[in-house]
């Protein structure tokens, strides 16, 4: 469309001009519509470029981390730059024998999780677990394999959030919600590159 106004501003020799030549205030209008379109169109493009920029920088390893209990290592991206972890032992209850679980936590989420329920002791809030599973046993309903070894694989363990009932607000439910699920989809997208010790 812009091109066959173009052409038809530059048939001026022609003794078939279009009529458009003959009002000077139709040839500016026209300009400037021209100058509005190519500036969305390119304008457009930049948006997407600096919005991936973002998302890659957040993809980007910001340290290395090795949990000895599972014998594992793994480069963990920015948002879980501050992950911590604690270890807890689950003992053996009838035929499942005792199981090792690491739990993880970062204090932006601590923090965001003890505002959400009020809680001004400042506890530890875990937004995952992970447990190592022998091939044979199979994963347990609602876990996730994170990686698979050749001998063991990492189970994530989905952590609640606080209800709308426990939660001071809606608003502050729906941040823990999000920073939840950011942190273990970038957890989810640590352990693709995890190693054994």
């Amino acid at each position: 469309m812009v091109a066959s106004i173009i052409t038809l501003m530059l048939m001026t020799k022609s003794s078939e001009a279009p009529k458009v030549h003959r009002n000077p205030n139709l040839i500016i209008a026209l300009l400037i519509l021209i100058l509005v379109v190519a500036a969305a169109l390119l304008s457009a493009p930049q948006k997407k470029s600096s919005q991936k920029a973002s998302n890659s920088d957040e993809y980007k390893v910001a340290k290395n981390l090795s949990i000895k209990e599972l014998g594992v290592k793994l480069d963990v991206t920015q948002p879980l730059k501050n992950m911590t972890y604690t270890v807890s032992t689950v003992p053996a209850y009838k035929n499942i024998p005792s199981q090792t679980i690491v739990r993880l936590q970062s204090k932006d989420y601590s923090d965001l999780v003890n505002k959400c329920v009020n809680n001004t002791s400042n506890t530890p809030q875990y937004f995952s677990g992970l447990i190592k599973e022998d091939v044979k046993a199979g994963t347990k309903p609602g876990n996730k394999v994170l990686k698979q070894f050749p001998t063991f694989y990492i189970e994530g363990l989905p952590y609640a959030i606080p209800s709308d009932k426990v939660c001071k607000g809606k608003q502050l439910r729906a941040q823990v919600d999000s920073l939840n699920k950011k942190l273990n989809q970038h957890l989810e997208y640590s352990f693709k590159s995890a190693q054994l010790l």
